[in-house]
């Protein structure tokens, strides 16, 4: 897993709304929609409200991104007024509801924009006359005869066994497999003798996801009854060392980097001093010592993205300002320098550093900033210059690229 600097809108608003006035929550509840002016752009944001026993929730959709539905942190609505907040990403709105429609101030990264919300008919994406209808798929089905070992059913059902990795070793092949309850079990087996092994068994707490740590040790992700803060755990597979490695209630953790070099860590995230903000750790996966890698300022912008090199080192941080721009800080002679700052249309992506040279600061970077379309060229960081064009096309954007380790970091695509 590469670490990319994204250059996105980060528009993530907890919509704080709570009901104690005597509108109906149906005429309240539903999309509500309106537009900001960033630098002459304007960015249409939807924020869909629902109410259910007396209690608001909501989710976001931002069409300039093509996200939709981003489930907002609270709610409140009272008197008229509608409060929105983000700490994490330092966002507010504050509205009164006058003449059916929302008027505030919107507010991100220390900057004002007005912003009003009116309701709203939300339409599906694309083109809906395209879809086959249930009559036009019924003729179709008509015209052919027989029986058949599979039916169209089977094609849409649950998988009984999914998400197959195989270890870094290449012995063993690991999956999720439905019991009869439909709960899902880690299996591993070992692919000479076909012994299958069963490790995780799901409870209350849902496997959201997991990964090979090691050749001999699974990592995998649940939360608590569903709030959404996934926990790392770690399991060898045989089934001992079960343990929790980031057990921090109401602490959120997520996975930034696997390192190629070292078996024993990774790089993740958490917001266990920091609420408001993901900072980057260096986790032990068999034993849960953690190390801080940096610390995000109260007072600064949020944090879009790190980049780590194979042996975890922080070697950049992007910032977003002004809502729509990133600010990128790049590690040169031990020290973070403000690098450049990029507006939301430029690419300046470093996928991965060239480990086959003795040059630190020679990097694979993804950027559209010398063309129409997103290139790959390897780039020197610390001089800021172009050392070589690996890929570029005219029709398309190129997006990644895959190095091997065991062949000097050769580019494999």
């Amino acid at each position: 897993m590469k670490t990319r600097m994204k250059n996105k809108l980060l528009v993530m608003l907890g919509l704080l709304l709570t009901t104690s006035f005597t509108t109906n929550a149906q005429d309240m509840a539903g999309p509500w929609k309106g537009a900001i002016s960033v630098q002459g752009m304007e960015i249409d944001l939807i924020f869909n409200l629902s109410e259910k026993d007396g209690n608001w929730t909501s989710t976001l959709d931002v069409p300039m991104q093509g996200a939709s539905d981003i489930p907002m942190d609270e709610t409140v609505l009272a008197n008229k007024e509608l409060t929105i907040k983000s700490n994490k990403l330092q966002l507010s709105y504050t509205a009164k509801l006058t003449d059916g429609a929302f008027s505030g101030t919107y507010s991100q990264g220390g900057q004002n924009f007005p912003l009003i919300l009116k309701k709203t008919i939300k339409t599906m994406p694309g083109k809906t006359s395209l879809p086959s209808s249930a009559e036009e798929l019924e003729k179709l089905a008509a015209k052919e005869k027989g029986t058949f070992n599979y039916s169209v059913e089977d094609f849409f059902k649950s998988p009984e066994a999914s998400n197959f990795k195989i270890s870094p070793n290449g012995k063993y092949i690991s999956y999720l497999k439905r019991n009869t309850e439909g709960k899902k079990t880690l299996f591993v087996k070992d692919i000479a003798t076909d012994k299958e092994t069963a490790i995780v068994k799901d409870g209350e707490d849902i496997i959201k996801a997991y990964l090979w740590g090691s050749d001999n040790r699974i990592l995998y992700m649940k939360d608590s009854g569903g709030d959404e803060n996934f926990h790392f755990f770690g399991i060898n597979i045989d089934g001992s060392n079960d343990l929790e490695l980031t057990p921090f209630p109401g602490v959120k953790s997520d996975l930034l980097e696997t390192l190629e070099g070292d078996k024993e860590h990774i790089i993740i995230s958490l917001n266990k001093d920091n609420k408001q903000q993901e900072e980057p750790y260096k986790l032990n996966i068999n034993n849960g010592e953690l190390t801080k890698l940096f610390t995000v300022e109260e007072d600064s912008n949020p944090v879009s993205g790190y980049l780590f090199d194979k042996d975890g080192e922080l070697r950049g941080v992007a910032y977003v300002v002004n809502g729509v721009q990133t600010q990128f800080f790049y590690k040169i002679d031990g020290k973070l320098v403000d690098y450049q700052t990029f507006d939301i249309d430029d690419t300046f992506s470093p996928l991965d550093f060239d480990y086959s040279t003795p040059n630190p600061h020679d990097v694979y970077l993804a950027t559209n900033l010398n063309s129409d379309k997103t290139e790959i060229i390897l780039y020197d960081l610390k001089t800021r210059k172009e050392l070589k064009k690996i890929y570029s096309n005219d029709t398309y954007d190129v997006s990644s690229i895959n190095l091997s380790e065991k062949r000097n970091y050769e580019l494999d695509y």
